[in-house]
């Protein structure tokens, strides 16, 4: 199965807004890394986009696409659990790719719980849309909500 999400920049998401998803995100890297979390019954590790070198700084999740800040990871391609890079644009541009396919691998769990973030943090910039089943979305949403005490809500377009 391909799981699939989708990820649609509705306008430029103010760089307040944007900083506090990224604290949030890098809390969840943060966290997965002391924790060893694992997703499908396996660890996940986060990688940079082309799945080769692990990230160990927690910076290396926020790079410069096209001139715009991103949120970007893969997982790891020498363990076969990497699939397409996720690159979360702060704005949009025609040049930055919009959907993430993860084929249930562990990096999966990292993809979803900055879509749920986003939705979250940043509702109103970004429209997210996903294949995944919702029993997945559940699981990472209830992780979300004991991590950060509670009240997130799922994209509203989960199958």
């Amino acid at each position: 199965m391909a799981y699939q999400h989708y990820f649609y920049n509705n306008k430029p998401v103010p760089q307040d807004k944007w900083l506090h998803l990224c604290i949030y995100v890098a809390d969840i890297y943060h966290f997965m890394q002391r924790n060893k979390i694992g997703h499908f019954g396996k660890d996940i590790e986060i990688c940079d986009v082309q799945g080769l070198t692990p990230i160990h700084h927690v910076s290396e999740l926020f790079t410069q696409t096209e001139g715009i800040s991103t949120i970007a990871f893969n997982g790891n391609r020498a363990k076969q659990q990497s699939c397409e890079a996720f690159i979360f644009p702060q704005a949009a541009s025609d040049h930055i790719h919009v959907e993430c396919k993860t084929r249930m691998q562990p990096y999966e769990f990292m993809v979803m719980a900055a879509l749920i973030l986003a939705h979250n943090l940043c509702g109103d910039y970004y429209s997210i849309h996903s294949d995944s089943p919702k029993q997945e979305w559940q699981l990472v949403l209830a992780w979300i909500n004991l991590h950060f005490d509670g009240g997130y809500t799922l994209p509203p377009i989960v199958n």
